[in-house]
């Protein structure tokens, strides 16, 4: 029978926690961007409820004269219940003390191990969304292919495309896109656009030149307030066999889309990513990881532990087209 722990003793690491403070600057350093789509917002359990208020009680037609007899009208709404639900997600790495003494001289291998375990949480969740995002499932009947692709720069036209949803989106929603969302091949495609270039030629501000178009220039072109570009990879072999490195966001899809930018859980956006707080640890701003160690005798060595939970949730899709054909094959 094998050796159990003598003591397993779990204790809160805010050390290492305090690392994921900077949880979104690893994100944008990575290029991942599911936190700019779909924003976090804390929820104290992991299940529950919350108002919601459907568009059709959002913006009724209601009339406001006052009536002969001094009794004004009132405005009345149907509050809906919605629900959402987060599910655990994390991680261990084993610190043996030995090893841990024989190379303390070159590596922190506690912080090599959270760093490690930090990636793999990150990567999970920008695949999650990028998954549920880039999906014409999830965009039923707000799905639509391009004339031309993005990638033919020199007949594409991207700023009719987007232009021709715009409208469609605000009828839907009430709200105009304030971003497109691609990943970073189509977003090369985009700057070297005949189409977009002309558009910037005269604006004045920059010299428009292929593949020299920043991004919010390329946003100004595009008539919308943002344009977010995923740069993700992930390998798609497993350990052990050289590395064949895809993006995690697809090259055939771009997203018009209307996404929070506030922490109201009123704001209309296309969804949000709510996460039980557990521990209390977050500052309000992105997501927070809970790091923890626990030491096992029967090894002489510890464990890291990384965990988060999180949950995705659509809340008006009318806010948002995906198109699709976006590169050719």
């Amino acid at each position: 029978m094998a050796t159990q722990p003598t003591s397993t003793v779990f204790e809160i690491r805010e050390d290492l926690g305090m690392r994921f403070e900077e949880f979104d600057l690893a994100m944008n350093r990575q290029g991942f961007i599911g936190h700019q789509v779909m924003p976090v917002i804390q929820r104290g359990g992991p299940s529950g409820k919350f108002p919601r208020v459907s568009i059709d009680q959002l913006l009724q037609n209601l009339g406001t004269r006052r009536s002969p007899d001094g009794a004004y009208s009132r405005s009345t709404r149907e509050w809906d219940d919605d629900n959402y639900e987060t599910a655990e997600y994390g991680l261990e790495a084993t610190l043996d003390d030995r090893t841990i003494k024989r190379y303390d001289d070159i590596i922190d291998a506690e912080v090599f191990e959270g760093e490690v375990i930090e990636n793999a949480l990150l990567m999970d969740y920008e695949r999650a969304v990028a998954d549920h995002i880039f999906n014409a499932t999830t965009f039923s009947g707000k799905t639509s292919a391009v004339g031309t692709e993005w990638s033919t720069i020199a007949s594409a036209d991207p700023v009719a495309d987007i232009r021709a949803k715009v409208q469609s989106i605000r009828l839907a929603s009430g709200v105009k896109p304030n971003a497109l969302v691609v990943n970073d091949l189509v977003f090369d495609n985009l700057i070297n656009c005949t189409n977009v270039i002309d558009k910037l030629k005269y604006q004045g501000f920059q010299d428009a030149r292929p593949g020299e178009i920043s991004r919010q220039a390329l946003a100004i072109s595009l008539n919308i307030d943002e344009v977010i570009v995923a740069g993700g990879v992930y390998n798609t072999l497993p350990p052990g066999v050289d590395a064949t490195l895809a993006d995690i966001w697809s090259n055939e899809y771009a997203l018009l889309a209307r996404v929070a930018k506030t922490s109201s859980p009123m704001e209309r956006c296309i969804g949000r990513t709510i996460q039980w707080d557990e521990e209390g640890t977050s500052d309000g701003g992105g997501m927070s990881v809970i790091a923890e160690t626990y030491y096992e005798d029967s090894r002489r060595g510890g464990v890291l532990r990384r965990r988060t939970d999180w949950g995705l949730k659509d809340l008006f899709l009318e806010c948002g087209w995906l198109f699709s054909n976006i590169t050719a094959p």
